[in-house]
């Protein structure tokens, strides 16, 4: 059995946590938008301080929202297993510009963002 801490900032991650646990393994989750802290209420186990929770974890969960790359590469320097990005991932995903310049770096074809095509729909 594996303890699962998951780190989301709009509870876009409940399901996967439910599952996780009909597996049997042991999770907690955190919520930081207070607005969305009832996601999932009498579903799962949550916490208020999920920094609390990290020498419990023996992973650490961050759902899609950009923004957590730095916060995990830190988390793994810790020593801790974590799912999620970087914080070059997140620059990937945030400027799309560098994205496409570390595209052409990497040499591949990439279209240019200035290119417009006109799209017929039947």
């Amino acid at each position: 059995m594996h303890k699962f801490l998951f780190i989301s900032k709009d509870a876009l991650i409940g399901d996967i946590i439910i599952e996780v646990i009909k597996g049997g393994d042991e999770a907690k989750y955190f919520i930081e938008d207070v607005d969305e802290r009832d996601v999932a209420d009498g579903f799962v186990p949550k916490t208020d301080n999920w920094e609390k929770e990290v020498d419990w974890a023996d992973v650490i969960v961050f759902d899609d929202v950009l923004g957590q790359g730095a916060l995990a590469e830190d988390l793994r320097k810790r020593g801790k297993l974590v799912v999620g990005g970087t914080a070059y991932t997140d620059m990937l995903e945030d400027d799309r510009s560098f994205g496409q310049r570390e595209l052409k770096n990497k040499i591949l074809n990439v279209c240019s963002l200035s290119a417009k095509k006109k799209t017929v729909l039947m």
